[in-house]
């Protein structure tokens, strides 16, 4: 299968997208602000030069947000424009191969649009790796593409046109996130992201543990 050209698609965001994800972002501002309390450790997989993490910074308590990802243009670009704030930071990590090794674990991990570009194992891998390296009763956050009708015909139409960049994306059933947690935490909310088009499935979890 074509993998997905992230360099161009950090080099080239799509114009489009930036309406689209203000819908997630504000249900992410609502839902970090609602399951944590101030001060907040948060690490981002997948996050690349992310999209929500100047919103979040100025809407939610952040002590220290943390992005992984191992693309060099994004990490390096997120580096350029939020490392000097002295909250911010980016790590180049092969997610599915490495392991986020911090002394102190976070308050919360979030990861958007991160897990479908894997097959099944490695997606049931990378959901291991947020559990990992948030703190026992801390927040883990995860949205995922699903296969709703409007998905479909998006997505379709996007191929036909040839403007479809995602080209490794396995959108997700709710049952297969659900099984990916199954052991590791209690699912605390849930959410279908349908504004955004390619409609989002998100589900919050809490960490087992005191």
């Amino acid at each position: 299968m074509k993998k997905t050209n992230w360099d161009n698609y950090y080099t080239n965001p799509s114009s489009f997208s930036k309406y689209t994800r203000q819908y997630t972002q504000k249900w992410l501002i609502k839902t970090i602000s609602k399951y944590s309390e101030s001060n907040i450790d948060l690490a981002e997989f997948g996050g690349g030069n992310s999209c929500f993490h100047e919103a979040i910074i100025n809407e939610c308590n952040i002590n220290t947000y943390t992005i992984y990802d191992n693309n060099d243009i994004g990490v390096r670009k997120f580096q350029e424009n939020y490392e000097q704030n002295g909250i911010s930071k980016a790590i180049n990590l092969d997610l599915l191969n490495s392991e986020v090794h911090e002394i102190n674990k976070y308050d919360i991990v979030i990861s958007v649009g991160l897990i479908e570009h894997f097959d099944e194992i490695g997606t049931k891998t990378i959901v291991k790796k947020h559990f990992d390296a948030v703190k026992s009763g801390g927040i883990v956050i995860i949205t995922a593409p699903t296969p709703t009708i409007l998905y479909n015909i998006i997505r379709k139409s996007a191929e036909i046109l040839n403007v479809w960049a995602f080209h490794d994306e396995r959108p997700l059933k709710p049952i297969e996130m659900y099984n990916n947690v199954i052991g590791l935490g209690q699912i605390i909310d849930n959410k279908l992201l349908w504004a955004t088009g390619l409609t989002q499935y998100a589900i919050v979890v809490r960490k087992y543990g005191s």
